[in-house]
């Protein structure tokens, strides 16, 4: 006997999985080319050397971390959605950095 799972609509996770894909390309970019020179001027006055490069590595990790989550967000795994929320914040984090 088998036990029938209700339908769900498989597309916002799909949606969403394709959106934390880019997403984590676009951290992956940021952390690749340099940032407006007048605005790595104020951070380089406001954080030593070693934070503004544990800034870069910050975001190249929640890069391919979100790459990653994105497959179990395709298949609705629930902890993918956890993670990826984590991640997103250390993301937005590193952005302001």
């Amino acid at each position: 006997m088998t036990i029938l799972k209700p339908h769900r609509n498989p597309w916002p996770a799909r949606v969403l999985a394709i959106l934390t894909f880019f997403m984590g390309g676009i951290n992956l970019l940021s952390a690749i080319f340099p940032a407006d020179r007048s605005r790595f001027r104020v951070l380089a006055e406001l954080s030593p050397l070693e934070v503004q490069s544990g800034i870069r590595i910050a975001s190249v990790l929640a890069g391919f971390a979100l790459i990653l989550l994105s497959s179990g967000l395709w298949r609705h795994k629930r902890t993918a959605w956890i993670l990826t929320l984590a991640v997103l914040l250390i993301s937005i984090i590193s952005h302001l950095g």
